[in-house]
């Protein structure tokens, strides 16, 4: 949760920049003439008279009526105007200190963007963009006509050493796929199957454990297989424009398996749905829930968690959070993995708070490890910073 000071950075920030709307100005004053540290940090700054003399301010300030306000002389506003050069490096530390991640002011006006034909800084994580099947027709756009996949189904029949059950490719079930099939309430199966033909919701399947299997036995899918239907389910369903309906089938899918490392996977695509959806708040839960799976046996790849952090600080530098960026692309930068995208965004965040000499630096590295799918976005980046 943001915390009041950092809310109170930020709305500081932006009145330096001109931002305010009127009934933000008007708070600012309110909270300047009741909060000493406040009123001192807009002193230094010579901002004191701005607020105060602003007309949306004006009357809220002059008002007798209002309760809990505090009034300063006018001996104290002389001397808050005059305090700007001696305050120089309080404001410094007040406004631009690292926690709330600042922009510099004269960087202010640079929008990073994921798009390649944006003007300014161009950001880089593919998960984020619309991926190709959103474009292409979706294979399993006809089954989702039908029913969602499923990770539990039932034995339809037994007859020796084979059964019948409603589970299906539909399911992410494949030859040879295995199942566990458990008797009542119990999690403890009685036996296993592997399937031998699969149709699209039901499959056939040959016992290879366990010898008193009986129709309406229940069976579940491998977590890893199930989650994999899921991912297919999810794009089929957004290529088909039905994007809110796959983020809610993605969360109701993740809650029956919430501890399975490949849900990293479903995170992933989940977050980049929410992030198209214009959800960034849920996007950034969802590459957090992700993040926390990292180490769950078997444990992500360092490419993965490097692709992962960099997505995520990809979308803080969207929201201008530098500082969750920083960390989440230095986390990123620290698996090793020599990545042109990570090196790419610490180049943009380089850019925005000013320091063009270290942004042009890390975009040339980023360059020469550049894949075709990135190679295009560093040297916009290259070519901007050195005019």
């Amino acid at each position: 949760m943001t915390s009041m000071a950092d809310s109170r950075d930020r709305q500081l920030e932006r009145f330096v920049r001109g931002d305010l709307s009127p009934a933000e100005t008007r708070e600012l004053a309110h909270a300047a003439l009741q909060d000493p540290e406040l009123f001192d940090a807009l002193a230094a700054h010579g901002l004191v008279e701005g607020v105060l003399q602003s007309p949306e301010a004006h009357a809220a300030l002059e008002s007798e009526s209002e309760p809990g306000m505090r009034r300063f002389p006018n001996r104290t506003r002389m001397i808050a105007v005059g305090a700007l050069a001696a305050g120089i490096a309080l404001v410094a530390i007040y406004l631009w200190r690292p926690s709330s991640g600042p922009v510099p002011r004269e960087t202010a006006a640079l929008k990073p963007s994921l798009d390649l034909s944006a003007t300014g800084p161009i950001l880089i994580a593919e998960n984020l963009k619309p991926n190709a099947s959103t474009t292409a027709p979706a294979f399993r756009s006809v089954a989702t006509e039908s029913r969602l996949p499923r990770n539990q189904g039932t034995v339809l029949t037994v007859e020796g050493q084979e059964a019948t059950v409603n589970l299906g490719s539909l399911d992410g079930i494949s030859k040879a796929s295995e199942m566990d099939v458990f008797r009542g309430a119990s999690d403890q199966p009685v036996g296993r199957l592997t399937a031998t033909a699969v149709f699209l919701d039901r499959s056939r399947a040959r016992v290879t454990s366990g010898t008193s299997l009986k129709q309406g036995d229940r069976i579940r899918v491998d977590d890893a297989v199930y989650l994999r239907a899921v991912l297919d389910e999810m794009n089929a369903l957004e290529a088909g424009g039905n994007s809110d309906k796959a983020r809610s089938f993605a969360r109701d899918a993740l809650a029956s398996v919430p501890a399975a490392p490949a849900g990293r996977a479903v995170w992933e695509g989940l977050a980049a749905l929410d992030y198209r959806a214009g959800d960034t708040t849920r996007a950034v839960s969802d590459y957090q829930s992700a993040i926390a799976l990292f180490a769950v046996a078997p444990a992500a790849s360092n490419d993965e968690q490097a692709a992962t952090l960099n997505s995520l600080a990809a979308i803080y530098l969207l929201q201008g959070d530098t500082a969750q960026a920083e960390l989440r692309l230095n986390q990123a930068r620290a698996q090793g993995v020599g990545s042109s995208a990570t090196l790419n965004n610490l180049g943009v965040l380089a850019e925005l708070r000013g320091d063009k000499s270290k942004a042009g630096a890390l975009y040339q590295e980023a360059r020469r490890d550049a894949d075709p799918g990135t190679r295009a976005a560093v040297e916009r980046n290259l070519s901007r910073i050195q005019k």
